[in-house]
């Protein structure tokens, strides 16, 4: 054991005392990082700013694509899911069934 931990009847305070402590520190400092990070970076004026600019780039200079070719992608995009699901469970399903085999057989 250690001699500058004081034990309280049982070693869960000991536990307690060894994992917590160290984890509300790092909370604690993690905290103060966060503070000024949003009071240095986030000020009203930067922040309302920040919004305009955004919104000006999302309306005015996004090319978006059309619906038939979001819908197109999505087709793809289910037809590869569907076929990598298929292709899984049939790899899935030889190697579950070959070992089964296999240590039967000894």
């Amino acid at each position: 054991g250690n001699s500058s931990m004081v034990e309280c009847g049982s070693p869960t305070p000991l536990i307690r005392v060894r994992v917590l402590v160290p984890v509300l520190m790092l909370a604690a400092s993690l905290n103060l990082c966060l503070q000024s990070f949003f009071i240095n970076y986030f000020e009203m004026g930067n922040l309302t700013t920040f919004l305009k600019n955004s919104w000006e780039e999302v309306t005015q200079h996004v090319t978006w694509p059309s619906y038939s070719s979001l819908q197109s992608s999505a087709s793809l995009v289910l037809a590869a899911s569907l076929i990598f699901a298929v292709v899984v469970g049939v790899v899935d399903f030889l190697i579950e069934n070959g070992l089964r085999l296999f240590y039967e057989s000894l």
